[in-house]
């Protein structure tokens, strides 16, 4: 259905969302599908991208348009968290990915592990889940893709409902 991917990777700003009955204020549904570990269910075919999207089995999860990955030689989230939260740490000189998506209105800055920004990058160009892994693999032995795929998803960097 192309209203209901549009929904998705649009949210409330889809011209579509007022045809469906769903509230954005109640927060993101937590699915708790995989069963297996990510690995596992990269393994198995279970997840995987297709056409941008996260899926496994039936669920597609598009990435979510307004999410934005920087990369710096700078601190970027340190600088932020010192500026903007009471008590937090002045920043140490080190490189920092950090991945800025828009859950609701406002930016929400979130730093990322070694080589998620690669494998992010990866899947937002359209490869397949095993050669981001791949790509972030190459640029980063410590890769964790357990970590990467958590951090994403609790920054809401795929759109779901």
């Amino acid at each position: 259905n192309p209203w209901w991917a549009d929904l998705l990777a649009r949210g409330p700003a889809s011209p579509h969302a007022r045809t469906f009955d769903v509230d954005f204020d109640a927060g993101p549904l937590v699915l708790p599908v995989l069963g297996t570990s990510v690995e596992q269910a990269i393994a198995d075919g279970d997840l995987r991208v297709e056409d941008g999207m996260l899926v496994h089995h039936e669920l597609r999860l598009p990435l979510a348009p307004a999410s934005v990955i920087l990369r710096s030689a700078w601190p970027l989230y340190d600088i932020w968290r010192f500026n903007m939260q009471p008590d937090a740490p002045k920043p140490a000189a080190i490189p920092q990915d950090v991945l800025v998506t828009r859950p609701e209105f406002d930016p929400a800055p979130h730093p990322l592990p070694a080589g998620a920004a690669d494998w992010l990058a990866a899947l937002a160009e359209g490869h397949t889940l095993g050669a981001a892994v791949d790509r972030a693999t190459a640029c980063h032995a410590d890769f964790d893709l357990g970590r990467s795929l958590t951090a994403a998803l609790n920054a809401r960097a795929f759109m779901a409902l």
